[in-house]
């Protein structure tokens, strides 16, 4: 990622960053694995690039988007399940919660 040239020496921070494990909007692209890959790259960018990330959201929300959609988006963007468990590829996602 090019830096700009006013932002040399700043500190930046990615305050929304995520990716829907299940998504009737985005086909085969939403899947658990995807969104493990996605996870994955987006934290070893960040620590490349000294770049802090917010990632969004903890836990899915079925109450959110469309009633009428159970598999829209908005609803599958969590860590982990509705019901705390954590999503099965992320379970070999190491994520630096101290960074």
């Amino acid at each position: 990622m090019k830096r700009l040239g006013s932002l040399r020496g700043k500190p930046v921070a990615i305050l929304e960053a995520g990716w829907a494990s299940v998504a009737a909007e985005f086909g085969e692209r939403a899947s658990e694995a995807n969104q493990a890959r996605y996870y994955r790259e987006l934290e070893e960018w960040a620590g490349e690039t000294n770049t802090t990330v917010l990632f969004f959201e903890a836990f899915d929300e079925p109450w959110k988007g469309d009633p009428d959609n159970p598999l829209g988006a908005e609803k599958h963007r969590g860590l982990f399940n509705v019901d705390r468990t954590p999503k099965h590829e992320l379970k070999s996602v190491p994520i630096d919660v101290e960074r």
